[in-house]
């Protein structure tokens, strides 16, 4: 069984419900929307089916709704491109100039001001690199690296300069706005630089109504990089989003900072998802390269808790093969990691929270007695993640009253998430443990599973019992 969990994008070759199902079926534990592609009405159309797919296979399902975000791209120009040519200047501004130069067109002036002389300026994903060389009114001087032919809205990267921009667009904003009235389990917000851009984020959900739905930050600029760990502070979790991350970075730097994201976001208790070209070649071919199953291996045995595949199942001709070859390549890296002992080394260090604390003496209480599972009764989710994140060897059971907070336990680590009835007693809770257990098919008479949960039973109470407990089986 797979403990680490597969996202899949929906797109063209998903949009079926019985394609989607199929994902599902072949191991996806949720579905990634990319607002990037997609709008409103179309993200509620996918939510009703993703919830009619989980209703049909008894299983909760994740809905991520990735926001946009600015993506900064030049204006028009000739239908047979711009050529820009090594050792020439250009001029990139929001007018064009009364004299005859090249010109590029960009429309946020207000971007450039931000700007240092000597930064570098990326077009196209990188094919085509440029060195500021001093601001002019609305514009900025280039001399242009390495040339090309650069067309039509194709993208800017200024991977040097903190930008004066806003990490939520007007349509971001829409798009947020939508993505929680419709049911979204978590939002992806893109291009974050600071902290700081993770609570505009917070304070619209707050005003929503839900401020209780998880924030991944996605960790795609230099700037993230270097506060990562005041951006884990303030989020749920994160996305390695290797494409602009290898843009706006040197691409040799790019592995090493992969390792220390997973790293960082598991010693801090915090969700990691590793994203971008896992199985690229499969949107083509019906088998990935050896170098795509060994990037996928690292990141299992790094310690990721998901694996996303985004054109593969998006638009591939592919998109079921990938998602089993993505859970075997997810089988073989845990059973090695489990037989070097590597996944202890990636846990969660816990901290001086007491109900880390109870989850960590709930993990450790496995690895001294042959205990069969973990039962964590949880109310906002929170709980199973912090256990998912000490890497337990034994099943985790979250047990939650909200068909809502199950959905969101299905991306933690090593889960299995049950949305039950509101539990009012001790007893109660044992019970309908007792039943899950009988479903395990455990060969026992008498088994020992671990108990995690407040008391009494209530939203408002945190965390405060660990029970050992031992269940009939026959």
């Amino acid at each position: 069984m797979a403990r680490a969990k597969i996202l899949v994008t929906y797109g063209p070759a998903c949009q079926s419900r019985r394609q989607l199902e199929e994902l599902v079926e072949r191991g996806a534990s949720a579905v990634r929307y990319n607002f990037s592609h997609g709008n409103p009405e179309d993200f509620r159309k996918v939510v009703a089916m993703v919830r009619q797919i989980s209703k049909r296979l008894n299983q909760p399902i994740a809905v991520l709704a990735d926001l946009q975000g600015p993506k900064i791209r030049c204006g028009d120009l000739p239908p047979e491109g711009l050529n820009l040519e090594a050792g020439e200047r250009v001029l990139i501004s929001a007018r064009q100039p009364e004299r005859t130069v090249k010109w590029i067109p960009f429309a946020s002036a207000r971007v450039l001001k931000t700007v240092q002389p000597g930064h570098q300026v990326l077009f196209d994903d990188g094919q085509m690199v440029a060195v500021a060389e001093r601001l002019v009114n609305e514009g900025l001087w280039l001399k242009i690296q390495n040339g090309g032919v650069l067309y039509s809205k194709k993208g800017i990267n200024f991977p040097d300069s903190t930008l004066a921009l806003s990490c939520l667009t007007p349509k971001d904003r829409s798009d947020a706005q939508a993505a929680l009235r419709y049911g979204a389990d978590y939002l992806a917000l893109s291009f974050v630089q600071h902290e700081d851009d993770v609570m505009v984020l917070r304070r619209l959900t707050e005003r929503a109504g839900r401020a209780d739905i998880p924030i991944i930050a996605k960790i795609e600029k230099p700037q993230a990089v270097r506060r990562l760990r005041e951006i884990l502070q303030v989020v749920s979790g994160v996305m390695i989003a290797r494409g602009d991350l290898g843009v706006e970075m040197p691409l040799e730097e790019v592995p090493a900072i992969q390792k220390t994201i997973i790293g960082q976001a598991n010693h801090s208790g915090k969700l990691v998802i590793t994203a971008t070209q896992m199985l690229d070649s499969m949107i083509r071919l019906p088998r990935p390269t050896r170098a795509e199953a060994s990037d996928v291996v690292n990141a299992i045995i790094d310690g990721t808790d998901v694996v996303m595949l985004s054109g593969e199942t998006a638009s591939g001709k592919y998109a079921a093969e990938a998602v089993s070859v993505m859970k075997r390549l997810i089988v073989e890296a845990e059973d090695f990691a489990k037989l070097r002992g590597i996944e202890d080394a990636n846990a969660f260090v816990g901290g001086s929270e007491i109900r880390a604390t109870i989850c960590q003496a709930a993990v450790q209480s496995t690895r001294s007695m042959p205990v069969a599972a973990i039962f964590v009764h949880t109310h906002s989710g929170k709980i199973g993640r912090y256990v998912s994140k000490f890497r337990p060897q034994v099943p985790i059971f979250s047990l939650t009253p909200s068909l809502g907070v199950s959905q969101r336990c299905s991306l933690f680590w090593g889960t299995t998430p049950y949305a039950i009835p509101k539990i009012k007693s001790t007893s109660e809770l044992v019970a309908f443990i007792g039943k899950i257990t009988l479903r395990l098919g455990l060969k026992d008479k008498k088994v020992v599973v671990a108990i995690i949960s407040g008391f009494p039973f209530s939203p408002h109470v945190s965390t405060n019992m660990f029970k050992l407990h031992e269940v009939t089986t026959r």
